[in-house]
């Protein structure tokens, strides 16, 4: 059922963890220690780390607060990235045909090779999301296997997780930019420069920190947030924007999830990307680099204090959802499609709980809390922003 020789699930963060097992799969050997790559590595090479803070107003509806640790781009930068930086052979295909494209997984998989595919969450029964969540975003799962009628996938799981066909195929239709997207790797053929690569990627990371496309992006998203966090006169600000309970709860909830397990690892990624620092500063002979490394490790503690001051103990629903995305996150790991049932029942719980949240603050105390999460933003901008300049002079 399984192909043969896939045999590490699991990782930290969905996307990186899925490329780094099908990597180990594929016989891919990172150049400088002719050992797999490392799930830091993969993740650094994909561009790193980053910021982003976007806000969709909607109809009758709270507005949506979409919070990313890493600046997605395109949806698919971040294995382009991968893909050409680590030099593999791969082969991309598209088809608009759900047929053609279970035809060409199939005979993948037949042939011993797993399959790199773009899908969308919600539709995935063991993620436990309402369908109406479809289209906010996309992830990558690695196809390993079959089992008669169904499908055995890689996804943060510590074992594979068993889909029917039709739910595999409406998972990769579903993403319209993307839509039935298979990659398939193998090791390169000759010696790749991996000092080059990790080079490009660092300065890739540096380029959306200093020189960002929009202003909701890097340090100056990092500043934005921190900005609208306590302005009372633009409409967009949070006293305004979120000041229902229904639309708070989403907030804090969002910025807890966002940058704690959905978008990101925690810490906002940064320790993995600090992992990936130290293993550059020897590929690159830049012990400079281990400093560097050191602040965003500082970093992800003031990330840290950050989320847990959007859901505190003090409130007993916060501190619920505090609770459930927590136990949400234990069971994507563990539980697999054995746990949906339970992730679907949390969710509706903290649908319930949102419902329900009527803070005991006053509309000082609330204010407060915003100055509180806007200073530790701008001390993480300050932070981030002495370790990105040292980083860009070390690869300039």
């Amino acid at each position: 059922m399984l192909i043969s020789s896939y045999s590490h699930f699991g990782g930290l963060h969905t996307d990186s963890a899925v490329l780094c097992n099908t990597f180990r799969h594929a016989g891919v050997l990172a150049p400088h220690s002719r050992r797999p790559y490392t799930e830091s590595m993969i993740a650094g090479l994909g561009g790193g780390i980053g910021f982003s803070y976007f806000v969709y107003e909607q109809r009758a509806e709270p507005a949506r607060l979409e919070l990313s640790s890493r600046f997605q781009g395109r949806r698919q930068d971040f294995i382009d990235g991968v893909l050409k930086r680590s030099g593999v052979r791969f082969v991309v295909s598209h088809t608009s045909s759900p047929r053609r494209a279970q035809e060409a997984l199939l005979t993948t998989l037949a042939q011993g090779r797993a399959a790199i595919c773009t899908v969308d969450p919600p539709l995935l029964p063991h993620r436990g999301l309402p369908v109406r969540l479809r289209g906010r975003t996309s992830q990558l799962v690695s196809v390993v296997g079959t089992d008669g009628d169904d499908v055995l996938i890689d996804d943060l799981c510590q074992a594979p997780i068993r889909l029917s066909a039709e739910q595999l195929s409406a998972a990769r239709q579903s993403n319209r930019r993307a839509r039935q997207r298979m990659v398939v790797v193998a090791p390169p053929l000759v010696s790749v420069d991996l000092a080059s690569a990790v080079r490009e990627a660092l300065r890739s990371t540096c380029r959306l920190f200093l020189e960002p496309p929009v202003s909701n992006v890097g340090l100056a998203g990092l500043e934005k947030w921190a900005h609208l966090l306590t302005n009372q006169q633009n409409r967009r600000g949070w006293p305004r924007l979120f000041a229902s309970p229904r639309a708070l709860f989403a907030a804090l909830h969002h910025t807890y999830s966002h940058l704690r397990h959905e978008r990101a690892a925690p810490g906002a990624m940064r320790p993995m990307f600090a992992d990936f620092l130290e293993e550059a500063a020897d590929i690159l002979s830049r012990p400079r680099l281990i400093h560097v490394a050191s602040q965003y490790r500082r970093s992800a503690e003031l990330w840290g204090q950050l989320t847990d001051l959007a859901l505190p103990v003090e409130d007993a629903i916060l501190w619920r959802c505090r609770a459930i995305s927590e136990r949400r996150h234990v069971l994507l790991r563990s539980g697999g499609a054995t746990a949906t049932t339970e992730m679907q029942q949390l969710w509706r719980e903290l649908e319930g709980l949102g419902r329900r949240f009527s803070p005991a603050w006053s509309e000082a105390d609330r204010l407060f809390r915003f100055r509180a999460m806007a200073r530790l933003l701008r001390s993480i901008r300050a932070v981030e922003l002495s370790a990105i300049t040292v980083l860009r002079r070390s690869v300039s």
